[in-house]
C-alpha cells in the first residue's frame, strides 16, 4: 500500500484498522506496510468483528483508521468510534463526510492521498490532546444527534412531509442540518 516507511509510530500509539472480509490482497498489502512502518503490535487489522466486541476494540485504542476508497453511503463506523470516544481518519467520500467533522471529530483527508493520511495518523499519535479533544467531540455529537428522540422526531418530521405533499419545514430543515 505505501511504498516507503512512513512516520515512526510511539510504541504506546495504537490504532484499530478494519479490512474487508474475502479482500485477501488489500490486507496483505497493509501487513507489509505495517512491518515496513516497525509497526506490529500497535495496528491491528480485523476483518468482520462481532458487535459484543466492537466497542472493546473501539476503547482500547487511540484512534480508528478507516482507509476505504469507497463511497460508503452513510458512515456508521466513525459514529460507531465517537461513541467510544474515539477519533477517525479516513478519505473524504461518501457517507464518510457526513459522520465526520474534519478538525473536530477526526480527520478527513483528499480520497486516496495515501501521504495525506499517514501524516493524519501521524499528527494524532504525537497530540494526546487533540485525540482527546476529537473523541469527546465526536462522543457529545454523537449523543445529540443521533439520540434516540431527536431521530424518531426527525422520521416524523420527514413522514409528515411526504405525507402532506409541501415544502420542507423548518423543522425538517433544522434536523437536517444537526439541530441548528
Amino acid at each position: 500500500m505505501w511504498s516507503r516507511p512512513g512516520p515512526r509510530f510511539s510504541s504506546a500509539f495504537r490504532t484499530l484498522a478494519s479490512t474487508s472480509p474475502g479482500r485477501a490482497r488489500p490486507r496483505r498489502e497493509l501487513e507489509a506496510a505495517i512491518r515496513r512502518l516497525g509497526a506490529e503490535g500497535r495496528i491491528r487489522l480485523h476483518g468482520h468483528v462481532a458487535h459484543d466486541a466492537l466497542m472493546a476494540l473501539y476503547r482500547d485504542c487511540d484512534v480508528v483508521a478507516l482507509p476505504t476508497l469507497w463511497s460508503e453511503p452513510f458512515g456508521r463506523v466513525p459514529l460507531e468510534a465517537a461513541a467510544a470516544g474515539r477519533p477517525v481518519v479516513a478519505y473524504a467520500s461518501g457517507g464518510l463526510t457526513e459522520t465526520i467533522v474534519d478538525g473536530v471529530t477526526g480527520r478527513l483527508v483528499a480520497r486516496g492521498d495515501r501521504a495525506a493520511f499517514v501524516a493524519a495518523l501521524a499528527g494524532l499519535a504525537a497530540d494526546g490532546e487533540a485525540r482527546a479533544r476529537m473523541g469527546a467531540a465526536g462522543r457529545e455529537r454523537v449523543v445529540e444527534a443521533y439520540a434516540p428522540a431527536r431521530l424518531a422526531q426527525t422520521l416524523a418530521t420527514v413522514w409528515d412531509e411526504i405525507l402532506n405533499a409541501g415544502e420542507p419545514s423548518a423543522g425538517l430543515r433544522r434536523a437536517s442540518a444537526g439541530g441548528r
